[in-house]
């Protein structure tokens, strides 16, 4: 016996394009809000289920298998269901051996979902690592970007500048710090720096004596000096087995005082809303004595069910 969502094989509209390394779908004349997280998304020979859903064209998956998530063809077809996560056979199906399974009571198998950074610390000469240790899993993994703490005239000033004017740190690898300049009184050279975007850096720029570019009419002689603290931590691989959220150690060198925290997600039916039953079956003649216990998974949810917690507790 197999238990099939309510509606299997949704109509579907547009095409897909799904991206692992950040676990999105990308939709084009797509209607992803014609569907429900815990749906089961169908790209070329890939199983996926939705686990966020944020407009007609973005949505967020993880694998179907709990295995490693794999990307899927640019714009390919593709089909969404709500399928089971079991298929059970079974003879013996009444009133005195299935017990239900309400959702509330579900446990799965939990993986990294995401990382808030809660201090950004300082002092980093190089791209901040990322790990995790404790609540009892294991392969989680992710990766960190860095931004500016402070910036600061460096030995040369400059002249030329404008009050107000914008200034562009250069070198690294990712997105550019800025800064507006203060000059002094009728003067064109600057006296003081004010952050206005800390950039976000996979290589670090130069942190003593970095050039910079002028955006307005002056000339492009300033230096700069920089410190770097933590900007954003992306999950990479969410591991798996995980009973608590994991400690997050921030590494790098030169840094000191940046912290964050995961948040766990479900890589198995816990994480979305499905309830079930189980089936209960005593075994006659040679297999007197003998109790087998099959999980049916259902698409709705199940209420009402406590009666049966003495006999069968979930």
């Amino acid at each position: 016996m197999s238990l099939w969502g309510n509606k299997d094989s949704k109509t579907v509209a547009g095409s897909v394009t799904v991206t692992a390394a950040n676990a999105t779908v990308i939709g084009v004349d797509t209607t992803f809000t014609d569907f429900a997280v815990g749906d089961f998304l169908h790209v070329g020979e890939n199983d996926y289920v939705f686990t966020a859903i944020a407009n007609v064209d973005v949505a967020t998956v993880r694998s179907a298998t709990g295995g490693a998530l794999v990307g899927a063809s640019s714009n390919g077809s593709y089909v969404v269901s709500e399928k089971p996560l079991s298929i059970v056979y079974s003879e013996n199906l009444d009133a005195d051996t299935v017990y239900g399974v309400a959702t509330e009571e579900l446990e799965g198998n939990a993986g990294v979902a995401s990382v808030t950074v809660t201090a950004a610390g300082t002092g980093f000469t190089e791209r901040p690592t990322v790990s995790f240790s404790s609540g009892g899993g294991t392969g989680a993994t992710a990766t960190a970007t860095a931004k500016v703490i402070t910036i600061a005239i460096g030995d040369a000033a400059g002249d030329g500048y404008a009050n107000g004017d914008t200034i562009t740190v250069t070198g690294g690898t990712g997105t550019s710090a800025t800064a507006t300049v203060t000059t002094g009184e009728n003067d064109e050279i600057p006296v003081s720096l004010t952050l206005v975007n800390a950039g976000s850096y996979t290589v670090l720029p130069t942190l003593d004596e970095a050039a910079t570019t002028n955006d307005g009419s002056g000339d492009d002689n300033l230096t700069v000096d920089l410190t770097i603290g933590l900007n954003d931590v992306t999950v990479t691989a969410s591991g798996n087995n995980y009973s608590s959220a994991p400690d997050v150690t921030i590494g790098g060198a030169g840094g000191t005082g940046a912290t964050a925290t995961a948040t766990l997600q479900s890589t198995e039916a816990a994480s979305i809303a499905h309830a079930g039953w189980t089936v209960r079956t005593e075994g006659t003649g040679g297999r007197a004595g003998r109790v087998q216990y099959e999980t049916l998974v259902a698409m709705s949810s199940i209420t009402g069910d406590a009666e049966d917690d003495a006999q069968l507790p979930e």
